[in-house]
């Protein structure tokens, strides 16, 4: 099977989230590969998931074993909370409920993200009413971490995952 190129959007993607640097936070040198964290002769597909940016240096030692597999997905885990994935709001709301119950949010956007990736749950919509006396209509939602978010936490706290998933 011919290796495909990676579309460039999904380069782009992964460069970008990197900063144009390598991921290894203590390389950081500006000249940037593609490198695959599961080779791509056994996936034989570029994911998102799957693809990290790191210098030359870096994916030859990478390769050659001095760099291991989980440390390069601890790496990725990393860039995903450095990403544009979720908003300061939501990684707030997120550390929030590793001590919490639940959390009170106004306004179901300011969480999407972590509902629409199953880590947050929507349990109770609170809403008030606006009344002719001036009273306006107010929505509170009440979420609460699901499971996958507890593993996602404890994935992120930890380092413990041998498989990148969000």
């Amino acid at each position: 099977m011919t290796r495909s190129q990676i579309p460039r959007n999904l380069k782009r993607k992964i460069i970008v989230e990197a900063g144009h640097r390598c991921a290894i936070p203590s390389c950081r040198f500006p000249t940037t590969e593609i490198a695959h964290i599961e080779s791509w002769t056994k996936t034989k597909e570029h994911k998102y998931e799957n693809l990290i940016a790191v210098c030359p240096n870096c994916h030859t030692r990478y390769d050659n074993g001095e760099i291991d597999k989980k440390s390069m997905l601890i790496y990725k885990q990393k860039l995903i909370f450095l990403s544009d994935r979720y908003t300061k709001f939501e990684l707030n709301t997120l550390n929030y409920l590793r001590d919490k119950e639940k959390v009170i949010v106004r306004g179901y956007l300011l969480v999407q993200n972590l509902i629409d990736d199953g880590l947050v749950q929507n349990v109770n919509t609170i809403t008030y009413f606006t009344y002719s006396d001036g009273i306006r209509e107010d929505t509170e939602f009440v979420n609460i971490l699901t499971e996958k978010g507890k593993q996602f936490i404890d994935n992120w706290i930890n380092s413990k995952s041998d498989k990148f998933e969000y």
